[in-house]
């Protein structure tokens, strides 16, 4: 087996900016990784090392040393090695003597991050846009259906005013390939679902997504859980200058969820922007919830939000719905919420995947219940 701890101590010594050398045993704590840094040294490794971890695979170890980390994606390698035919979908089972590789952008959260895994095989070329950790420690939900339309439809200007002044967007938040000529794209819906929406007091046409559509940021008590560590979503544990956080509710209001209408106008728009070559494969959300969930009744919204983008794509060109509830229909297919699933849904996600960008179906010859597996 191949010994990854020095290329594992590289990375750390990269994202600590330091030529020190990393002991071998010793608490990367103590290196200044704390839990935001260290997530993020995860992300660096799994692309290095060609996998991805699942939400259940992470929150099962203890990442304290170079030793723990080295330790675990030897396992990992190895238990990919013996159990390949399970961890991988079978090429022959979605592929119909299609031997070229197809050019496909994955974008999405960690649903896509966890399905990644199982696209190994699915004769797919992957772009890789999901969800990442910024240089300052937090992390950058890029996929919501409103930061990719304003990737287009946003000014340069527009776009440095939201990367200067929001603390939840960098300057890599808006790049993607996803509007080149890609043969699929494939987009999560669920951060669409979840983040509340915000519009820009001067120009309405900016809309910006953050955090949970049930806490409105204009209620400054909701402040210290978001960014102070308080509340339990590792993304927002970090210290935010005060400015930032005042210049957000000062030219922002709240204007609610995602409703229905929008759901179908910004699908519209973004469908209307990529090739119409490209096919869009939409995945989205679970109409199961968790009891005792974090947001109250959020399968209700999903259920609605779901139908919505079924109307809407009935009426698309080359565009798909992965309807994930044909697999998971109780609690004991989740995890701990309504959008982290078993491990073996993720495997169902990617074969899904798969099937939508083998097949010959067109809009032309897509009959109204085709793109709804």
């Amino acid at each position: 087996m191949v010994n990854n701890h020095e290329t594992i101590a590289l990375e750390v010594r990269k994202l600590i900016n330091s030529n020190v050398e990393i002991i071998y045993d010793e608490p990367l704590v103590y290196y200044g990784l704390n839990s935001l840094k260290l997530m993020q040294l995860i992300y660096r490794l799994e692309n290095l090392f060609h996998f991805s971890f699942t939400d259940e695979e992470l929150s099962g170890h203890n990442f304290s040393t170079v030793s723990s980390i080295n330790e675990t994606i030897n396992k990992k390698k190895h238990d990919i090695i013996i159990d390949s035919s399970n961890n991988s979908l079978n090429q022959k089972e979605v592929i119909d003597n299609d031997k070229t590789l197809k050019r496909c952008v994955l974008r999405g959260g960690c649903d896509l991050r966890a399905t990644h895994a199982f696209l190994s095989e699915a004769g797919l070329s992957i772009t890789s846009e999901l969800t990442y950790v910024s240089d300052d420690s937090v992390i950058i939900r890029n996929d919501h259906i409103e930061i990719l339309n304003g990737a287009v439809s946003l000014s340069n200007d527009e776009k440095l005013m939201l990367i200067k002044h929001l603390p939840f967007y960098d300057e890599k938040i808006f790049s993607t390939v996803i509007f080149d000529n890609q043969d699929v794209v494939v987009l999560s819906l669920l951060r669409s679902y979840y983040a509340g929406l915000y519009r820009h007091k001067v120009n309405p046409y900016i809309v910006v997504p953050f955090g949970s559509y049930n806490t409105p940021f204009q209620d400054i008590e909701n402040w210290d859980a978001w960014f102070n560590g308080n509340e339990r979503t590792p993304a927002t544990r970090t210290h935010i200058p005060l400015d930032k956080l005042n210049w957000f509710k000062e030219n922002f209001e709240f204007i609610g969820a995602m409703s229905e209408s929008i759901m179908k106008e910004s699908l519209q728009v973004f469908r209307e922007k990529i090739p119409g070559n490209t096919k869009l494969i939409l995945v989205n959300g679970s109409e199961t919830d968790v009891e005792n969930g974090l947001i109250p009744e959020r399968s209700k919204h999903y259920q609605f939000l779901n139908r919505a983008v079924q109307e809407i794509v009935n009426t698309l060109p080359n565009t798909f719905v992965v309807n994930i509830n044909q697999y998971i229909q109780n609690r004991e297919d989740l995890m701990d919420n309504i959008g982290h699933y078993k491990r073996h849904h993720y495997k169902s996600i990617a074969r899904d995947i798969a099937r939508f960008v083998h097949s010959n179906l067109h809009v032309n010859e897509r009959d109204s219940n085709a793109s709804y597996l």
